[in-house]
């Protein structure tokens, strides 16, 4: 048989591709503020209007 395609390993395009930005992307520190889980969950109601009975609607 002659060689084929799937002999050879699958070779990466030059730098990596997109892939390979995203992960460098996803070492960078975050400079924002800080928002852990926490600092999330105060337990007060964020949203601008509660809920009325909070009970699903038939």
């Amino acid at each position: 048989m002659s060689e084929s395609d799937s002999d050879k390993p699958a070779a990466d395009p030059s730098g990596g591709g997109r892939r390979q930005s995203d992960r460098r992307k996803a070492q960078v520190p975050f400079d924002g503020p800080d928002r852990r889980k926490g600092d999330r969950r105060t337990g007060t109601d964020r949203r601008t209007t509660p809920r009325d009975d909070g009970g699903v609607e038939d």
